[in-house]
Formats: structure tokens, C-alpha cells, sequence
């Protein structure tokens, strides 16, 4: 695969099942509008980027690590075509910086 935004693309080693990743979805959708929080991991409390997914993932008994970086470095790249529901984007800012969820 060429280097660029295809291969910024990962999931989990052990790839949830179907019925898991369409359930981190539903999840996902039913935080939508709860206010963004630096650091934040909770519903209460706002959550940022890799805060929310770490909630979402460890609801459905899914150990992920809580800083994106980290998250990022637990995946492998994938073909874009190949990407299904629950599987993380990250994108990389340089061709040595570190992935993120979001900024």
C-alpha cells in the first residue's frame, strides 16, 4: 500500500464481532452532544477523543488503552475498502509524529 492517509486507517488486534462493532456504534450514537472535556472519560463529565473511545470499547468488554497514541500503536494499518463499523481512523500529522483520534 502507498504511504498516506490509507494506511492511517487500524483496528483492534483481536477485530470485534459483528454484533460488537454495531453495538459500539448504536453506543456512540447515544452520546451524541455530550459536551467535549480535555481528559474527560465519562457522560457526566464530557469526554475528549480517546476518552469516549476507551468508555465505548471497555462497555462492551474491550480493553483498549486510554491515550490515542497508545491506541493507534495497538492496531495495524488496513486497507480503507476494508474498514467496517468499530474499527478507529487515526491520522498522522508527520511521517514521525505519533496518530490521534481527533484534535
Amino acid at each position: 500500500m502507498p504511504p498516506g492517509p490509507c494506511q492511517a486507517i487500524k483496528k483492534l488486534p483481536a477485530a470485534p464481532p459483528p454484533l460488537v462493532r454495531n453495538s459500539l456504534v448504536s453506543k456512540a450514537e447515544e452520546y451524541l452532544g455530550i459536551r467535549y472535556k480535555y481528559g474527560g472519560n465519562t457522560p457526566k463529565e464530557g469526554f475528549d477523543c480517546s476518552g469516549f473511545v476507551k468508555y465505548l470499547y471497555n462497555a462492551e468488554g474491550l480493553s483498549i488503552q486510554r491515550v490515542s497514541r497508545d491506541q493507534a500503536r495497538e492496531g495495524r494499518p488496513i486497507d480503507p475498502a476494508t474498514a467496517k463499523a468499530g474499527d478507529l481512523v487515526f491520522f498522522r500529522r508527520g511521517a514521525t509524529s505519533p496518530s490521534f483520534t481527533c484534535r
